[in-house]
């Protein structure tokens, strides 16, 4: 009598055939041991997606429908329209997860208004994953650089910053907040209310600040149909009012 056991199309069962007798009449019995194939736990990055970006950089977004053994991921990114693909090598530990099991990672280095195309596959031990579908996303121009204050006042202060090379930039955003408060107020102004010097340097003076105040700025340059990322924020306390310095002189001299 024989009897085999159902097929799956994740295993695959190679024969092992056992033949005994009994009382002159044979039994073959075949059993199908099911071994599993190579790629059945490759998983491919699922849902591949863009969800930050800057001049220089992207956050590559993705889901891991079950845990697996990936060892690393190999990036690939290329300009698009071109040829060549560059590949990033990370290790899963470098990777963010978070609790819904999406996983992202940050790539640097990028150029600037530029179309990158980008593809994802997962690494393990003795294999690698089929590639993620392919898209496409442009990186930011270029947000101000080298921001610092250079001048201030009880009520105002003075933003200096550079831009290498000469932009299409329409106007600017300069957001500042009291520092340990959450709401930004944002100050827009025209390139053309800029002061411009032969070195690069750009300087706005932003008035109507509270003295005696720690402030926290950042800065982005905005275009006819997109802004760039924001720069790194900083941190300036204004001045004490004249009066009251004036007043704080008079005590002094009368003590």
């Amino acid at each position: 009598m024989f009897s085999t056991a159902p097929h799956c199309q994740s295993l695959d069962y190679p024969h092992l055939i056992h033949a005994t007798s009994r009382i002159g009449v044979f039994s073959i019995i075949i059993v199908m041991l099911p071994i599993r194939r190579r790629n059945q736990f490759l998983s491919t990055p699922k849902k591949l997606d863009i969800v930050a970006c800057t001049d220089c950089s992207v956050t590559i977004e993705w889901f891991i429908a079950v845990p697996d053994e990936c060892i690393s991921y190999e990036l690939d990114h290329r300009i698009k329209g071109t040829d060549d693909w560059s590949t990033v090598t990370f290790l899963s530990k470098d990777v963010l997860e978070g609790e819904d099991e999406r996983c992202m990672y940050t790539l640097q280095n990028l150029l600037p208004k530029t179309y990158y195309e980008f593809k994802m596959r997962s690494v393990y031990k003795d294999a690698k994953s089929h590639y993620s579908e392919s898209m496409t996303k442009q990186t930011l121009k270029m947000a101000p650089i080298k921001l610092d204050i250079v001048d201030c006042t009880d009520c105002s202060v003075t933003v200096v910053w550079f831009n290498d090379v000469p932009d299409e930039c329409l106007s600017y955003e300069l957001d500042h907040r009291p520092q340990g408060t959450d709401n930004w107020s944002t100050n827009r102004f025209l390139s053309e209310d800029v002061l411009e010097w032969e070195d690069g340097r750009r300087t706005y003076t932003l008035k109507n600040l509270l003295p005696k105040t720690y402030y926290e700025f950042k800065m982005r340059s905005v275009y006819e149909v997109a802004k760039s990322h924001y720069s790194e924020s900083m941190t300036k306390q204004t001045l004490k009012m004249e009066t009251e310095i004036r007043e704080q002189a008079a005590s002094n001299e009368i003590k």
